[in-house]
């Protein structure tokens, strides 16, 4: 993927990764909408890129998990354009995508691809109309979008998830800084409205540096131990000149090993900052833990602010922001709501202010 970040950056704060997988039913041909609304005002030049492998481990792991590699599919055909809201059927003119200068695509196991350049204006708060026909076997998708997706069926848009989804929106514009965030479901921004964009990271990022590119990396039920992995999920943040990091919510759930946390996020860490990226460290923040949650919980926060704080740029201390009664209930709910991250975006950046 080289060529491709030499010259593209994320235009959009949408979480938009790759989750779990579906088939077409007999290699039927499917025809889906997705709209993303774009960060970045003006005429550019844009890539759509698209990697054939799952990034984390989906609920159990038992279906889907990281570094799943997808089976072999046909993009028939992409097209793009703008549009004032996410309409499954806009009023717009959308223009056909290539692909090595081919309207199709044969998407082949463990193919990472993007679009040839198409050049695009953007207004502020004008979305992306992403329109694919596709067909086949194992195709990797986002169940856990918050982006809004219509299949189209029986001559009518209807409300659908199953659509090859560009794992980033890519602008060709001089950036300051790339900025990652990578994290589970909570950075993502379940717990917030569908096309709301209330998620923390995007509060944040309306707060911060215009002059630089916002990637959202978060992904529902992933680990600290997809990234440890050293797959492609973490690759994606590899790419990146900052990456704010918040992870093993799940961890604490799904793996309930105290040791096995720890040394995920100590690995992580390690691994970013072998490739000279800052990182900016969040505390895992309150989930209602419960038994001996409570305890791994705060083991890894332990961790986090004892050891790691002395390898990463900072470490932000989440929990007082968002906690109740005990530092483990979530005031804001879970998945914090549009309150609670906005609490959570304003106190990091006067955090960030300090550093």
């Amino acid at each position: 993927m080289t060529d491709f970040f030499d010259r593209f950056t994320s235009a959009t704060i949408a979480g938009s990764g790759n989750q779990f997988f579906f088939s077409t039913e007999n290699k039927k041909r499917m025809l889906g909408r997705i709209f993303y609304k774009i960060s970045v005002e003006g005429t550019h030049d844009y890539s759509l890129l698209f990697t054939n492998v799952i990034d984390t481990t989906y609920a159990d792991g038992s279906q889907s998990h990281a570094d799943m590699r997808c089976g072999e599919w046909m993009l028939h055909g992409a097209r793009v354009g703008v549009c004032d809201k996410a309409d499954h059927s806009p009023d717009v003119e959308l223009t056909t995508l290539t692909f090595g200068g081919e309207s199709s695509k044969l998407v082949c196991v463990d193919d990472e691809f993007w679009s040839d350049p198409i050049t695009l204006t953007f207004k502020k708060g004008q979305y992306l109309c992403f329109e694919a026909e596709y067909s086949g076997e194992m195709i990797p998708y986002h169940e856990e979008t918050l982006l809004p997706c219509f299949i189209f069926e029986d001559g009518k848009w209807r409300e659908g998830r199953k659509i090859p989804f560009p794992s980033m929106i890519g602008c060709d514009r001089p950036v300051s800084n790339r900025i990652a965030f990578f994290g589970d479901s909570i950075t993502q921004g379940i717990g917030t409205d569908v096309d709301s964009y209330d998620h923390w990271c995007a509060v944040l990022s309306e707060m911060m540096d215009g002059d630089n590119a916002y990637w959202n990396l978060g992904l529902g039920y992933a680990r600290a131990e997809d990234a440890a992995l050293d797959g492609a999920w973490l690759k994606k943040a590899k790419k990146n000149d900052v990456v704010f990091l918040c992870l093993g919510t799940n961890d604490v759930f799904h793996v309930a090993v105290k040791e096995r946390l720890i040394s995920s996020l100590g690995k992580i860490v390690d691994l970013l900052i072998s490739e000279g990226i800052k990182v900016i460290l969040i505390t895992l923040p309150p989930f209602d833990q419960h038994g001996n949650f409570i305890d791994i919980w705060r083991s890894a926060n332990e961790f986090i602010k004892t050891t790691l704080s002395k390898k990463v740029e900072t470490v932000f201390e989440v929990v007082p922001v968002l906690c109740g009664d005990e530092p483990w209930q979530a005031k804001y709910g879970p998945h914090p709501n549009a309150e609670g991250c906005e609490r959570w975006a304003e106190a990091l950046f006067e955090h960030l202010k300090n550093i």
